[in-house]
């Protein structure tokens, strides 16, 4: 799973994470055997699948766990060829699954040739194995420590990425909006107060103030009174999230804007 090659280390280093980032954020590669041209030889193995099961073992998943799913990763051919990032789905400290994150092609574009750029093209930006978006919680929850306050990204790269650098109780959506179901989740885990904390991206202000209201009216309905809404900066040159400010003004920057979050009341 981890990524051994030179190659896969300097793209996850273009992307802006050090060798310890991604181990720490548990990211790794996934390629099936019907190796697409841009897979170099030292990528390949026999069985992509029988590294997959010593990495679950060593994850504590039983043997069951890791056959189920491994029959799902095989419905879906773009598992491995073109979403090839691998992202645990984790819940109270349990695997419940994967994402697969499609690859950047553009950062060593010279290695594809048209019709597989064109596949990359068409695939969405992340698949999830079979039955993962019926979890019904926060990608990245767990007990909550500290105050208590849970704070709601949208991408799960978001809140890897705080989580490393030492954020606590940081998680994301897992999917387009919050429900009723992971905030139950999320207070019977401890969560006493929810920080939204969702994408700046210009043009798309109207989208982005609808989905909040939709946020806290769901937050608001399951008994919470303490939902505040954060304003990320605007670093300039289009979308400004979590993961993109970590990574140019530190987790610092990031901690700044959480305390200047503001009551959903105001």
């Amino acid at each position: 799973l981890y990524p051994t090659s030179k190659k896969w280390n300097d793209y996850f280093i273009s992307r802006g994470y050090s060798s310890k980032d991604v181990k720490d954020m548990e990211l790794g590669l996934f390629i099936k055997n019907d190796y697409p041209s841009w897979v170099s030889i030292e990528d390949r193995t026999e069985d992509p699948y029988d590294q997959f099961r010593e990495e679950l073992k060593d994850r504590n998943c039983s043997q069951t766990e890791i056959e189920d799913l491994i029959s799902i990763l095989k419905k879906d051919y773009r598992i491995g060829r073109t979403n090839i990032i691998t992202i645990p789905y984790r819940s109270g400290g349990v695997i419940k699954g994967f994402k697969f994150r499609k690859l950047d092609y553009f950062l060593f574009e010279d290695d594809f040739d048209e019709s597989e750029r064109k596949e990359i093209d068409a695939a969405p930006k992340y698949l999830n194995n079979v039955g993962l978006d019926k979890v019904g919680c926060f990608f990245n929850i767990s007990g909550l420590t500290g105050d208590k306050d849970l704070v709601i990204v949208e991408g799960e790269l978001d809140a890897l990425h705080a989580t490393v650098k030492g954020l606590d109780n940081v998680v994301a959506l897992g999917g387009n909006s919050v429900s009723s179901e992971q905030v139950r989740d999320a207070i019977k885990k401890g969560a006493k107060k929810f920080t939204i904390c969702l994408d700046r991206e210009p043009d798309k202000e109207e989208e982005t103030a609808k989905a909040i209201d939709r946020a806290i009216e769901v937050i608001l309905a399951e008994g919470v009174n303490k939902v505040y809404i954060v304003t990320l900066p605007d670093l300039g040159g289009g979308k400004t999230d979590p993961d993109r400010l970590i990574k140019e003004r530190g987790v610092e920057a990031f901690k700044q804007s959480i305390s200047e979050a503001i009551s959903c009341y105001q």
